[in-house]
């Protein structure tokens, strides 16, 4: 009978495990969103002038160019912040039926420890009784 107790308590305890573990790795995946919502890279093109030397009939000749240079820039990513949201949602969700099982399972636990006190100080008055009737 303690055994199923104590089986009781090993299952409350491994549900509010298995709900920590869900809620860190939905923080973790999180985390990872909140990093890519924005990032450094590429935004787009400028013209710039500048200037080179070429040759024309024998002499040196100084000339105008232009062409396109990169520019560079911070990038938001709308679809990350989802991600980022979707996930944070379900962590806390997670930590919720974590916390909602662990206040579950403390007070169970503590019931069935009380029940597994009783049963043993039952099975001692019962071996005592077992002895004294052996005796």
């Amino acid at each position: 009978m303690t055994q199923s107790y104590q089986a009781q308590n090993y299952h409350v305890n491994s549900q509010t495990n298995h709900f920590e573990q869900l809620r860190q790795e939905h923080q973790n995946a999180a985390n990872y969103w909140q990093g890519q919502i924005h990032y450094w890279g590429l935004t787009g093109y400028r013209w710039e002038s500048y200037w080179y030397t070429t040759r024309s009939w024998f002499r040196r000749v100084q000339r105008q160019g232009w062409r396109q240079v990169p520019v560079y820039g911070w990038i938001h990513n709308p679809q990350a912040e989802i991600n980022r949201n979707q996930l944070q949602e379900a962590a806390n969700l997670f930590a919720q039926m974590r916390d909602n099982s662990s206040q579950q399972g403390q007070s169970q636990v503590i019931t069935n420890q009380e029940q597994i006190t009783l049963l043993q100080g039952r099975i001692v008055t019962l071996q005592q009784e077992l002895v004294s009737l052996r005796g």
